[in-house]
């Protein structure tokens, strides 16, 4: 498993499978570039065609930061290619006794950062929708629930 490969090796092998799933994935293709088409008509065809292979990229680059976030050693998350900045404001507001609410976007931020937030932040909590396959949404809760 990836998890276990340092975070660069681990990106360097799941970018290309992001390729792989562009030319594999025939329906999602057409609804990425269909989504394109639609919010950047300006664009040229091979234009979007770039910004959809980019996409399939990150979501290759989404298994391997899932793979770190949620089965990695702490070593890894540690080594992860992020710092977590501002965090001193975080720290405040808990010093007063205020809450506070993280948002983000459909990223995975949350899988790779989890574990750094935690840390931080000892009452750290995430929400999700669960996902329609179980197997998967068994994996996720798991691996959040290490955070």
């Amino acid at each position: 498993m990836t998890a276990a490969l340092p975070i660069k090796v681990a990106l360097a092998i799941h970018r290309p499978l992001g390729k792989v799933m562009y030319g594999l994935l025939g329906r999602q293709r057409k609804t990425v570039l269909r989504n394109l088409e639609l919010c950047f008509p300006e664009l040229p065809p091979n234009e979007r065609e770039a910004l959809a292979k980019r996409s399939f990229e990150a979501i290759g680059l989404y298994f391997a930061e899932c793979a770190i976030g949620w089965f990695g050693s702490e070593r890894h998350v540690a080594d992860a290619l992020f710092d977590v900045r501002g965090i001193e404001h975080l720290q405040t507001a808990l010093a007063k006794g205020r809450g506070v609410i993280l948002f983000t976007g459909h990223f995975t931020t949350i899988e790779i950062c989890g574990r750094a937030l935690k840390r931080a932040m000892p009452n750290f909590t995430v929400m999700y929708a669960p996902r329609s396959n179980p197997v998967i949404d068994e994996m996720q809760r798991r691996g959040r629930e290490r955070v």
